[in-house]
């Protein structure tokens, strides 16, 4: 009896760590998504004065 206890708690534990792991994967994509949504969002330049063509 008290192996079949071990083995169903050991099941149980087993099931919350790869629902665990499912839910810390999707959290973690969202959160990548997140932070490219705010970078593509953001728009770099270099503040530098315009260059002129070089008349020939």
């Amino acid at each position: 009896m008290v192996a079949e206890r071990k083995t169903k708690l050991s099941e149980i534990l087993l099931h919350v760590k790869f629902t665990q792991r499912g839910v810390d994967s999707e959290t973690k994509k969202q959160l990548e998504e997140e932070e490219k949504k705010i970078i593509s969002e953001d728009h770099w330049y270099l503040d530098l004065p315009e260059l002129k063509e070089k008349e020939n």
